[in-house]
């Protein structure tokens, strides 16, 4: 369609460069983190995560988005308790959504969950895992975990290496009141300041239905020897990781 088909009056107040021409707003959109694009069967569909969990939209027609399915994890406290998978992943050759859960997912009183992702199936409180799912969005219109939920000390992000056939999950950044999760693979921390997080663990999902985790983690001491909060990665036409 020719770009001014498109065009429609801003929302009042709105400010917008030149170069950019007003859509739409998508009705019950908010709590939204981010979105990416996709084609599947011919339809480009929008893929989005959010505290609502995961959202498909039809987006063949971008002035008339479609709302096609939710996913909400079960697990989750409350219909927008998913927090907060900043840089959701796709796998496009496979149609897999890689949505990462932080430990401060939930309304659960944070400090019933000391040493998160480390504590025995008897003692940990399971409102407290962090790690990342897998989802389908093969049918946009059925959204479907694959596998079980892979729960790691780590899920502030996760990242898709070689294809996605191996994920780097990382973050958040340690709560002063936690312990040191691995005081003999991670250095002397300073609460609030330098080493204040996590590494990055590695996960072979070659197989979606059977992720394995590797037993160590990995970008140790980056900040002058202390292991640090690693953020969000990045993978460039060289193959090189650019971690934050």
């Amino acid at each position: 369609l020719p770009a001014g088909a498109l065009a429609a009056d801003p929302p009042p107040g709105a400010v917008i460069s030149d170069s950019l021409k007003y859509v739409k707003r998508v009705p019950n959109s908010e709590m939204m983190v981010e979105g990416k694009l996709d084609t599947v069967d011919g339809r480009h569909v929008l893929i989005t995560t959010g505290r609502f969990g995961f959202r498909s939209y039809d987006v063949s027609n971008p002035a008339d988005p479609v709302p096609l399915d939710t996913f909400q994890p079960p697990e989750i406290l409350g219909e927008n308790g998913y927090w907060q998978d900043e840089d959701m992943q796709l796998d496009t050759r496979r149609k897999l959504i890689i949505g990462a859960l932080d430990p401060r997912h939930d309304n659960v009183d944070q400090a019933s969950c000391p040493g998160i992702g480390t504590l025995s199936e008897k003692t940990r409180n399971p409102k407290c895992r962090s790690g990342f799912y897998v989802i389908s969005y093969g049918d946009p219109e059925d959204l479907r975990q694959i596998g079980d939920f892979v729960e790691l000390p780590a899920g502030h992000t996760s990242t898709c290496i070689h294809g996605c056939r191996y994920i780097w999950t990382g973050g958040p950044a340690r709560r002063d009141d936690l312990p040191v999760l691995f005081p003999k693979v991670w250095t002397a921390f300073e609460p609030g300041g330098r080493g204040d997080g996590r590494p990055i663990w590695v996960t072979d999902l070659r197989d979606p239905h059977n992720p394995k985790v590797f037993k160590h983690p990995i970008d140790l001491w980056r900040n002058d020897g202390a292991t640090d909060y690693s953020h969000d990665v990045n993978v460039d036409g060289r193959g090189i990781a650019w971690t934050s």
